[in-house]
Parts: C-alpha cells; sequence; structure tokens
C-alpha cells in the first residue's frame, strides 16, 4: 500500500488568524448597556445624522432625551406619583436607553474643531452616566484629545 505523508500545507488545518480587537477608551460607551427596544425610526434618524457627520444634531438629541428624563425623574419623586412609578420609571428607563444609543452613534463620527468640545462634553457625561471608572473617563478623555489634535 502506498503511503502519501501529510507534508502539504494543503492538507494541514490552518489555524486561525483572526486579530485580536484591542480595547478602546471609547468601548465604555455602549448602547447595550441599556438596549433601546425597538426604535426603528430613532435609529433611521441616528444613521441618517452619522452619515452627514452631523455632530450637532446628535448632540441636540443626546441632551433632549437626557433632560425628557431628568424631568420625568422630578416628577416620579413627587408624593402625588405613587400610583404613577412604574408608568414614569419605564418611561425614564426608554429615554435613558436612547441617550445611549445616541451617544454610542456619536463616538463613531468624526471630530473636527467646530464640533470637538461638544462631542467630547457628551461622551464624557455618558461615560459616568453609563459607570465608567475614573480612569476610564480619563483614557476617553485623552482618546478624545488625540482625536481632536488630528482634526486640526
Amino acid at each position: 500500500m502506498l503511503q502519501i505523508p501529510e507534508t502539504s500545507s494543503a492538507l494541514k488545518p490552518t489555524p486561525s488568524r483572526r486579530r485580536k480587537r484591542t480595547p478602546s477608551p471609547f468601548d465604555v460607551i455602549d448602547k447595550n448597556i441599556s438596549p433601546v427596544e425597538t426604535e426603528p425610526d430613532l435609529e433611521a434618524e441616528l444613521d441618517r445624522l452619522a452619515g452627514l457627520n452631523d455632530a450637532w444634531g446628535l448632540v441636540s438629541i443626546y441632551w433632549a432625551y437626557i433632560h425628557a428624563a431628568e424631568a420625568v425623574l422630578g416628577e416620579d419623586n413627587k408624593p402625588r406619583a405613587e400610583n404613577a412609578c412604574d408608568l414614569l420609571g419605564g418611561e425614564w428607563v426608554r429615554l435613558i436607553s436612547k441617550s445611549y444609543a445616541v451617544a454610542d452613534r456619536l463616538k463613531r463620527i468624526s471630530i473636527t474643531r467646530s464640533n470637538a468640545d461638544l462631542v467630547a462634553a457628551v461622551l464624557m457625561h455618558a461615560a459616568a452616566a453609563m459607570g465608567a471608572t475614573l480612569t476610564e473617563i480619563a483614557a476617553l478623555a485623552g482618546a478624545l484629545a488625540m482625536r481632536e489634535a488630528e482634526a486640526r
């Protein structure tokens, strides 16, 4: 019987050459911390604004959701709102989740000189709201500073 040695590289399985993704300081901003329920209109608008690289629009939407959530939280804390606590609490969670989705999209757009401060303010606020540590927030600030320096 003829035996053929397996010396050909075609016969040997090749090891997986997947590159390991290096962690980024922007990883602390993650919309999956509190995922948004199906919101196709919100996703479509975020896609549109991100496609236009419209940081101003995304920043405006982020702060609108944050301020609406704070208003709901203020109403939730009033004594007369005892019967509506579940409804108001659920609405607060939805608004915060939407703000997280906006911040997650905002971290991916390019920074320009005109929008660097606004984007940095939102991303720093979002990182703190998502429970990032001071070390993670400092790393995020450094990464944002590098992005801003590249934009100049």
